[in-house]
């Protein structure tokens, strides 16, 4: 069925493949060399087809739950195509992918991953910062399941780890340019920081409303303070990085009036005061510190709005005045024009209708 012509039939066998997976305890000895051969085509051929790709993921993710080691002991292959998966436009290829990839990370230790036997899938270069990128463009809409969110924030959450612990491990020569352009302006010492970059992306994603979206980047930097609460100098060089659009969010909301004139608090921003008060806990001295920072950084950049409405304001102002005296010298160069034709004629009196 699988190498036949007809996708119905393809479609069909990728499902049974799950099934008979679960159902047989000689697959594993006897017919599971073949079934992943199916599956690795099924990536590479049919790609275009968000069905065949599904079908695919779940039928292997039902290989995974009954043989935990099968994607280990692959060639790679396969596991390229559960990672770019997760870029795919259909929620449900998404969702599944994100589901296999967890699956492989939730058993592993990410400050020991060079000492893991079980850690290879991750181990090649510019693994950790693919599945990364990917994941922070799924957080990129307010479109999202609540099942997808979870699972990213906890992907990235483990990412986070690996990434500060690993740097070498994140990002292959021909990416390396690329998150060097993600962080312009930083400087060079930073840019090879793959943490730094995670921060960096998930807190430029926050500057977009949309309250999903916001509340998503939130819990993840709930998460990674969580985890390394027994050592703050983890986050400390990133605390800008993370309060900045939390700050942003609590001020929208204290600029927000009920019909009372009270302040009208929504989820978001009582989600950022929480989030504020465990980086408080966490950070002690440097989150006072920081968060002078953020707030003064915050009003010059609001003082410096004010000043260029005013100067639109102005400008408006001065090419109204700009305007009307050139209507004024439009009128009497038209005047001049036809005072110098009547002369021309030897006419000295305007002429007269009757």
């Amino acid at each position: 069925w699988h190498k036949g012509t007809n996708i119905s039939l393809r479609r069909a066998s990728l499902q049974v493949f799950g099934i008979f997976a679960e159902g047989r305890s000689d697959f594993k000895s006897q017919y599971q060399t073949k079934v992943m051969e199916c599956l690795r085509i099924s990536f590479e051929e049919f790609n275009s087809t968000w069905q065949d790709q599904y079908f695919a993921l779940v039928s292997l993710e039902k290989i995974i739950k009954k043989h935990p080691k099968t994607l280990r002991d692959e060639n790679g292959d396969i596991w390229a195509g559960v990672v770019s998966s997760l870029l795919a436009e259909h929620l449900w290829v998404k969702l599944t992918a994100s589901r296999i990839v967890w699956s492989q990370a939730a058993t592993l230790d990410p400050i020991q991953l060079q000492s893991s036997v079980d850690a290879n899938l991750f181990m090649k270069q510019g693994t950790l910062y693919e599945i990364s990128s990917a994941l922070c463009l799924n957080l990129d809409t307010e479109d999202v399941s609540t099942e997808l969110t979870e699972i990213t924030i906890k992907l990235l959450t483990w990412l986070s780890r690996a990434m500060n612990s690993h740097p070498e491990l994140c990002y292959k020569n021909e990416t390396r340019k690329l998150m060097e352009n993600n962080l312009n302006g930083e400087d060079s010492s930073n840019k090879q920081n793959p943490l730094k970059w995670l921060l960096t992306r998930l807190s430029n994603l926050s500057k977009h409303k949309g309250t999903l979206r916001r509340q998503a980047i939130y819990k993840c930097f709930a998460a990674i303070v969580h985890t390394n609460c027994d050592n703050p100098s983890v986050i400390i060089p990133y605390l800008e990085l993370m309060l900045e659009p939390l700050n942003r969010s609590f001020a929208e909301a204290e600029g927000t009036k009920d019909s009372k004139g009270d302040i009208k608090y929504s989820d978001e921003s009582d989600l950022a005061r929480e989030v504020l008060g465990l980086l408080e806990e966490s950070c002690g001295d440097d989150y006072l510190l920081t968060l002078a920072k953020v707030k003064e950084k915050a009003r010059h950049k609001r003082d410096l709005r004010k000043d260029q409405q005013k100067a639109i304001v102005v400008d408006q102002m001065t090419q109204a005045k700009n305007k009307i005296q050139k209507q004024i010298r439009e009128k009497n160069r038209r005047k001049r024009r036809v005072q110098e034709r009547r002369d021309e004629r030897g006419g000295n009196r305007k002429r007269r209708h009757i």
